[in-house]
């Protein structure tokens, strides 16, 4: 299985963020360059597993706080995603869904 860079390079964004570090600040830690630092908080590349437990290390993260939902996703996850994810639909496509949700329901009674 591989690692999803998009969903794990803004958590990794986000860490270095709340160290107050800049790229270039993280990538002198772990001698790597700005650009390839860029290219992870993207998800345009994907880090090595060396690379991953450097920046574990580096950041004072879990491994699981990065990986979260890119092995599973917890339903509190999910219902928050759901949420965030409505509130940008319109109101025609709210009550479409409002409709699926209520059929999967229904099925499941």
């Amino acid at each position: 299985m591989q690692m999803d860079g998009l969903k794990i390079g803004p958590r990794i964004k986000k860490a270095r963020i709340d160290k107050k570090w800049t790229q270039a600040q993280l990538a002198e830690r772990l001698e790597l360059s700005n650009n390839y630092i860029s290219s992870i908080e993207r998800g345009s590349a994907v880090p090595s597993l060396e690379t991953f437990v450097q920046l574990c290390n580096a950041l004072d993260v879990t491994a699981d706080m990065l990986l979260t939902d890119s092995i599973y996703r917890s339903s509190e996850y999910i219902k928050e995603s759901i949420a965030l994810k409505m509130g940008r639909c319109s109101k025609r496509n709210m009550r479409i869904i409002e409709r699926f949700v209520d059929l999967l329901l229904e099925e499941n009674q």
